[in-house]
């Protein structure tokens, strides 16, 4: 998102959302965007500054000093940059906010395919480079199923009671397991 062409006006949508044109992203395709509760205030007092200056102008960013006064500026990089010399930040810049931004989505356990709709990414290929940041994920994603299985090596087919009639016994490596009728393992799967 080109920050620099984003207007006032698009602050306007209810369900913290910003619409951007297709000539405002990298892909060229027209998308809309959610924001957080922070981010949307951030951009409101943003208005509310250049308003205090008596500045009348759509964007967001706009420029305070006389000869360009209330044009949108071009080129945030420059500002950005002065900026982070003044807090003390190196090699930061406004794409590593985006990178940081996916990091903390992917660690905050956020699906994959959630965190590439808000990147924009056109492919789930560039998204994937963060599923490295949440391996605890993967856990969660098995241990959701344990309810769907029933291990167990004494009951008998005889011995289910009538609830455990979508019950079946998998015979597998001498063990006894239990899967659910609705699961997806197919006859072949476990009869041997």
């Amino acid at each position: 998102m080109k920050c620099s062409d984003q207007t006032i006006t698009d602050l306007g949508d209810p369900n913290n959302r910003i619409r951007l044109e297709a000539s405002h992203t990298k892909t060229k395709k027209a998308r809309t965007i959610p924001l957080n509760q922070a981010a949307r205030r951030a951009l409101l007092d943003q208005r509310d500054e250049q308003s205090k200056v008596g500045l009348q102008t759509p964007y967001v960013f706009a420029h305070i000093d006389a000869r360009w006064r209330g044009q949108r500026i071009a080129n945030l990089k420059n500002s950005f940059a002065s900026a982070c010399k003044r807090a003390g930040l190196k090699g930061v810049t406004p794409h590593t906010l985006r990178h940081t931004c996916a990091s903390w989505l992917v660690m905050a356990g956020r699906p994959i395919l959630e965190v590439r709709d808000i990147l924009g990414h056109s492919t789930i290929k560039m998204t994937e480079r963060y599923a490295h940041l949440a391996p605890e994920n993967l856990v969660d994603a098995v241990s959701s199923i344990e309810d769907r299985l029933h291990f167990g090596s004494t009951a008998t087919s005889d011995e289910q009671s009538r609830e455990d009639s979508s019950l079946q016994v998998i015979d597998k490596m001498d063990e006894r397991w239990w899967a659910r009728k609705d699961s997806n393992l197919r006859p072949m799967d476990y009869e041997s």
